[in-house]
């Protein structure tokens, strides 16, 4: 009975330190910008794009119209994708301070820029 509490517990400890939260890594924008410049490796291809695709919709399923209102609005018909990040690739290269901050955040910056709403 004794061994079997002590089993237990151990158990217990070890799943208690696999359930442990670990800090989630930032993709930066220099690293982002390295991918989306990698046109050999279909790999960074794909990351660059998923990427941008998931700030966007994340962005576009948080809106609200008073607590959370746009701030990134496409006149006409929106540019695609692979237009979009060529031009993000073109402004993150005039704007290096955003180099080591949050790549979602400085996409975001760059969109706002790029296609304000009007107020």
């Amino acid at each position: 009975m004794k061994t079997a509490l002590i089993a237990a517990s151990l158990a217990a400890l070890a799943m208690s330190t696999v359930n442990a939260q670990t800090t989630p890594t930032v993709i930066t924008t220099k690293a982002l910008v390295s991918a989306c410049q990698n046109s050999a490796s279909t790999a960074d291809q794909a990351f660059c794009h998923g990427f941008a695709q998931g700030v966007f919709d994340t962005y576009s399923m948080s809106r609200h119209p008073s607590r959370n209102p746009e701030f990134i609005c496409f006149k006409g018909q929106s540019p695609s994708r692979k237009q979009t990040m060529t031009d993000f690739l073109a402004w993150t290269e005039k704007h290096p301070q955003y180099a080591d901050r949050s790549a979602a955040d400085t996409l975001l910056r760059y969109l706002a820029s790029a296609f304000p709403c009007k107020s």
